[in-house]
């Protein structure tokens, strides 16, 4: 997949920026600085994000999302927990949990039609399923640990504040851990 989810996502959907969270911190070092809905759009877009590239290493949930017609409402990527993310989405960015829940559809639709594209220039399903995890290190660097999504999705790796970090050694470490057997790789789930 020649590009970035994240940044994708956040242009097409005519988002602002999202802030990295401070890997000592985990959490947005300008958070009281910023708008409400930018609070909505720092949890929202990562948690849905990094619930999408979940589901979407799964052989099945992979399959889902290529052949989801778009016009359909997304498959349940969220493992039947998108009211529980919207409530904590909601509590993080003081929006309710419906506008939660809006957002974190748009932006589950969006990140489907990115990738359903990616397929029809040509790029191999091997390809895109290998750079959407790939994708997961980049997203965590701004989901805000407050929401702890791990416990939510299985996946305690999540809310591990070394997923967070960056820099020339970390992202070397990185490189190795997915690269060795037994490497950290999200929890292969049945979709």
């Amino acid at each position: 997949m020649s590009v970035n989810l994240l940044e994708t996502v956040i242009k097409n959907l005519g988002y602002k920026a999202l802030h990295k969270v401070d890997p000592n911190e985990q959490e947005v070092k300008l958070f009281d600085s910023l708008s409400a809905d930018e609070k909505l759009y720092q949890a929202a877009v990562p948690a849905t994000l990094t619930a999408f590239s979940l589901f979407a290493v799964t052989g099945k949930g992979y399959e889902k999302i290529m052949n989801s017609v778009l016009k359909e409402q997304h498959p349940d990527i969220f493992g039947g927990k998108q009211q529980e993310m919207a409530e904590k989405i909601a509590q993080y960015s003081g929006a309710t949990a419906d506008k939660a829940k809006e957002v974190m559809s748009s932006v589950a639709q969006e990140a489907m039609r990115i990738v359903q594209n990616e397929k029809d220039k040509g790029v191999s399903m091997d390809k895109i399923k290998n750079n959407m995890d790939d994708h997961r290190q980049t997203i965590l660097q701004y989901l805000p640990a407050s929401l702890q999504l791990g416990e939510l999705l299985d996946d305690g790796s999540m809310d591990d504040r070394t997923h967070k970090m960056e820099g020339p050694m970390s992202n070397l470490a990185h490189m190795f851990e997915k690269k060795l057997p037994g490497g950290e790789k999200p929890p292969e789930k049945k979709a």
